[in-house]
């Protein structure tokens, strides 16, 4: 059973040696990397609110949790531009220090909880927030460019990405003493980062959220196009 097995090895090995030889010597290679940018607004609002439970019982700060949870989702249903989804949640348990006799006994437990906003309409997501308080804690409050503005920003800048790579291949083959040159593999990936805001715009009453200002700013989205490229003799 050996035999064939080993017959088969050295024919594929036979066949593997005549397409390497039969193949051109490829030419230099170089990575390159170039970018094109455009700033798009933030019109996408993002808050992340989070509860806090503690007993001598995990069960029991689960269960509060839990309580906070639903408690939110029926205040949320009121907001139908508003988004809410769950997001973290931990139990974890405390020990004190100062017992040495029990130290790896837990003397209670502790649970947090959180909760992210979305929505288009910055008010409305800031009536909510202030709906939720002082039940629910605000973590963090940004700003970034939707879904469907960050698509169309980046479907904008793929010619200029694949523009800045090719000049940016150009230049480097010419540094080089080559006029030709050809992509061997390219790659396009974006970038971009939501605007943070302050937490003390939304520490305000329900009362003065319709009149709360808010400034959701701009971001400045980015798509890298990377690859390499063969530089070819001139014929």
């Amino acid at each position: 059973m050996r035999r064939p097995l080993s017959f088969a090895l050295i024919g594929l090995l036979s066949y593997s040696a005549c397409v390497l030889a039969a193949e051109p010597v490829a030419g230099p290679q170089i990575s390159l990397s170039a970018q094109a940018r455009q700033t798009v607004a933030n019109d996408q609002a993002l808050a992340v609110l989070y509860a806090e439970a503690s007993s001598a019982n995990p069960q029991q700060v689960v269960d509060e949790l839990n309580r906070q949870g639903q408690h939110a989702l029926a205040i949320a249903k009121g907001y139908r531009q508003v988004r809410i989804a769950s997001g973290n949640r931990s139990t974890w348990p405390v020990y004190d220090p100062n017992d040495k006799e029990h130290r790896n006994q837990p003397t209670g437990w502790r649970g947090r909880a959180e909760w992210r906003l979305e929505s288009l309409d910055s008010q409305a997501l800031a009536r909510l927030v202030a709906a939720l308080q002082p039940g629910l804690r605000l973590a963090s409050l940004g700003f970034q460019p939707s879904g469907a503005t960050r698509q169309k920003a980046e479907n904008a800048l793929i010619p200029a990405a694949m523009t800045a790579f090719e000049e940016r291949a150009r230049l480097s083959a010419q540094a080089l003493g080559y006029s030709k040159w050809r992509i061997v593999e390219i790659s396009l990936n974006g970038g971009g980062m939501p605007m943070p805001v302050q937490n003390l715009r939304f520490a305000q009453a329900a009362s003065m959220a319709d009149s709360m200002p808010i400034a959701e700013g701009e971001s400045e989205l980015s798509l890298q196009a990377s690859g390499r490229i063969e530089l070819l003799p001139s014929r």
